[in-house]
């Protein structure tokens, strides 16, 4: 029975599979030492700082490390984003969450009330910036904002933190 609703599960978020995949093929690549998986692996745990000294042993320029590294971050969140939204329809899973969003609802009534959009994207910039990519993924799910408009402010976070990463 549970491999059945796996099985369901992976057909209905194909992000999901492509996120299992992909981080199958990490840890593989980590074990196997191969250079790009563990440069992803350590943009994951690390952010910034430790890929960029990585990607110089592996013969990158600084900024390229960091191109990757956003591309590996805007991945990462895009598909997190999918994966939380597909769950939320997940019959196991939709309990859990709507009590998870009802003790989050100060939050989400300061996010549609108080903030604004403008006041919003500023804050998913911020949050990027500060704590990392998946602070704001959770921010914009608790908040069922847009997926463009999420993705837009992460990408502006992650610029600003690639920026000072180079500084």
């Amino acid at each position: 029975m549970q491999i059945l609703n796996l099985k369901n599960l992976l057909r209905k978020c194909p992000m999901l599979t492509i996120t299992l995949a992909f981080l199958s093929i990490l840890a593989v690549g980590g074990v196997l030492e191969t250079g790009f998986a563990i440069f992803a692996i350590l943009a994951i745990i690390g952010g910034y700082a430790l890929p960029i000294i990585y990607g110089v042993r592996l013969g990158l320029a600084p900024h390229e490390a960091v191109a990757l590294c956003l591309g590996i971050f805007m991945y990462l969140s895009y598909s997190l984003l999918c994966i939380l939204r597909e769950l939320e329809d997940h019959v196991r899973a939709k309990a859990y969450i709507k009590s998870l969003k009802k003790h989050f609802k100060p939050a989400y009534k300061f996010f549609t009330v108080h903030a604004g959009k403008f006041g919003t994207f500023g804050i998913l910039v911020t949050a990027t910036f500060v704590a990392g990519w998946w602070l704001a993924v959770i921010l914009a799910f608790i908040a069922e904002l847009e997926m463009s408009y999420t993705m837009g402010g992460i990408f502006v976070g992650l610029v600003c933190g690639g920026l000072l990463a180079l500084g």
